[in-house]
């Protein structure tokens, strides 16, 4: 995070280039009027009444770098990310467009820009931030984790997490790190080097945590992810550590999704959508888990939380309450932490049917005390699909990470 110097706090993260038509642009689509789009900036501004706030947007000279780059001044648009509650700060957009109108006669760019600097001044001394605007080649589905927190450090937890989603077709993993155990930091180190995972920095804001803002700043990091992997990913799942989509009558999400009709009405599907079903931790084991699923040889468990934990609420909530998505990037143009807010024109959710996926929730009572557990409930054994495999995943793991890990 990058502060921008004014009257009010504001920082920005992250910028990308967004030339994919079909809304979300601001007042009066810029879009539609401009068919070269915007750069968007991810970050964070008071929810209401923030800076006036100007976009120096830049484009490197021949062989030179930022630098020796020519800055032109904008005015910025700042566009309120939905997921604030009502709380001082929030995630948000700060939108440059690309209008012909903002620049002076005949000098209208023939190439995109390679730099934006945020500030609070027309005309600033020197630009504050060079963030390059990006885009990058391919990868059938990707997951986005929210910032990880408290120091977080359940090795085994992570290992699981990334190895059973590797067995449904996940084929890089984005996580942001606000505070990381030094052994989980090792973990992800040693997955970074093998190109399945990127970390990236999410240093403390200058906000107080739920009391100014939502959680470290939640909806910005799933914004980033979604513009970060726009033109890399096919499909983005936007999902926590203890979380889980198991496809009822395929073994991967990639297969479900190709299984799946992709237009309802005359619209493209660019988002699915699935029920969440709880497991609560303090429900018993599964005392029919598969010996070889339990251990990783003499006095070392192999603590699989997705096999032990096999009983789920009977009651799923509705679609939207509590679910998880996979979307097409370049469907959508603004996301929230169980659905999509705002499509890009022409696209729409699909409701997929707990017939076909559910969401799998490895929680504690969400409202403390253990009055959960009285719910009715029932046994769903449909992750044991993966556990010969996820097993032998995360034993190899073990032995790969145990000795520096």
């Amino acid at each position: 995070w990058q502060p921008v110097s004014g009257r009010e706090k504001c920082f920005v993260y992250s910028a990308y280039l967004d030339d994919t038509t079909g809304g979300g642009g601001g007042s009066g689509n810029t879009y539609t009027s401009n068919p070269a789009g915007v750069v968007r900036v991810i970050g964070v501004a008071k929810t209401k009444k923030p800076d006036r706030l100007w976009c120096q947007l830049g484009w490197a000279s021949a062989g030179g770098g930022n630098n020796s780059a020519q800055w032109l001044s904008i005015p910025a648009q700042i566009k309120t990310i939905r997921e604030h509650w009502n709380l001082r700060y929030s995630a948000v957009f700060i939108l440059c467009p690309l209008l012909t109108k903002n620049w002076p006669p005949g000098q209208y760019p023939t190439r995109n820009p390679q730099f934006v600097s945020i500030s609070t001044s027309e005309h600033p001394t020197m630009p504050d931030h060079d963030l390059p605007t990006r885009n990058q080649p391919k990868h059938q589905l990707s997951v986005c984790v929210k910032p990880l927190h408290y120091s977080f450090n359940r090795v085994d937890q992570l290992i699981e997490f990334i190895e059973i989603h590797r067995l449904l077709g996940v084929s890089h993993f984005t996580f942001y790190n606000h505070t990381v155990g030094d052994n989980c930091d090792c973990v992800l180190r040693r997955y970074v080097d093998q190109g399945l995972v990127e970390i990236l920095p999410w240093n403390q804001l200058d906000v107080t945590s739920q009391k100014e803002i939502r959680t470290e700043g939640i909806f910005a990091s799933l914004n980033d992810c979604l513009y970060r992997h726009m033109f890399d990913s096919q499909y983005l799942l936007m999902i926590d550590l203890d979380e889980l989509i198991v496809p009822r009558t395929k073994f991967t999400l990639t297969e479900l999704i190709a299984s799946t009709a992709n237009s309802h009405n005359g619209y493209r599907i660019g988002a699915y959508y699935f029920r969440n079903a709880f497991f609560y931790l303090s429900w018993p084991d599964d005392s029919a888990v598969h010996p070889d699923w339990a251990t990783d040889g003499p006095g070392r468990p192999l603590d699989l939380i997705t096999l032990r934990k096999t009983r789920r609420n009977v009651k799923l909530h509705p679609h939207r309450i509590r679910s998880k998505y996979i979307c097409r990037p370049r469907a959508v143009v603004e996301v929230g932490n169980h659905f999509v807010w705002e499509f890009r024109a022409g696209n729409v959710a699909a409701h997929v049917p707990d017939t076909l996926a559910v969401m799998h929730h490895y929680r504690t009572c969400e409202f403390g005390g253990d009055t959960c557990l009285a719910n009715p409930s029932v046994q769903d054994r449909s992750a044991w699909k993966y556990g010969d495999a996820l097993a032998a995943s995360v034993r190899r793991r073990f032995r790969q990470f145990g000795v520096d890990c």
